[in-house]
């Protein structure tokens, strides 16, 4: 009962207390703001440690993104390196291709002027280029044209492209061609289809060494 008496008279004097004396007030006024803003500080720092966290899973994010970037920069340069190598050994074989497919075209032109010579017909061959055609053999004297191609290994898709090119020549460069028109193909080798069509088509066929199918006569 004491304790309550007690309990109720501080009650009055600190109401009284607050009622008169300002710098008391004034001081617990202060300690009431105090403990407001220890309470929104407390508040503020575990939403800051939240924030803290988070961030520290983004950065995990981050940097386990960073090294598979960084691992596919790596075999990405990787292929790159390696995709150049296989372009320059394509630059290369395409380079020695083209020398001798230059090669085997001059060699065909010497050929083929030859046994046309010791047949008694003179005529001077080279590489026939047009705006839309491109013949690597042909000549061409008064009433005589040369018209040929080269392959190194011969089959019935070159023996139509050289049919095909005379229909051209035919159609839109009838100048180029002669009363007589030679056909003609130069091989190193050649299938047995391509001989018998050879054969059937009028078109001479030979390597360097013999004729597979013998020249037409006029």
């Amino acid at each position: 009962m004491r304790k309550m008496i007690n309990m109720e008279t501080l009650k009055e004097r600190l109401f009284s207390l607050l009622e008169k004396d300002i710098e008391f007030r004034l001081a617990v006024a202060g300690m009431l703001g105090f403990r407001d803003i220890m309470d929104r500080l407390e508040r503020h720092d575990r939403k800051f440690n939240e924030i803290l966290e988070e961030l520290k899973r983004h950065r995990k994010i981050l940097e386990e993104h960073s090294k598979r970037l960084e691992e596919h920069d790596r075999k990405f340069n990787e292929i790159l390196e390696e995709l150049k190598r296989h372009r320059k050994i394509l630059e290369e074989h395409s380079t020695i291709l083209h020398r001798y497919i230059t090669t085997m075209e001059e060699e065909a032109h010497e050929v083929i002027a030859y046994r046309l010579r010791e047949k008694g017909i003179s005529v001077e061959l080279s590489t026939l280029v047009l705006p839309d055609l491109e013949v690597n053999v042909y000549g061409a004297t008064n009433d005589i044209c040369v018209v040929g191609e080269t392959a190194v290994r011969l089959g019935r898709r070159k023996i139509r492209e050289l049919e095909d090119k005379v229909e051209i020549l035919r159609e839109k460069y009838p100048k180029f061609l002669r009363p007589r028109t030679i056909l003609v193909l130069y091989t190193m080798r050649a299938t047995d289809e391509a001989i018998r069509r050879a054969k059937e088509e009028g078109i001479w066929l030979l390597t360097a060494t013999k004729e597979l199918v013998s020249l037409p006569s006029s």
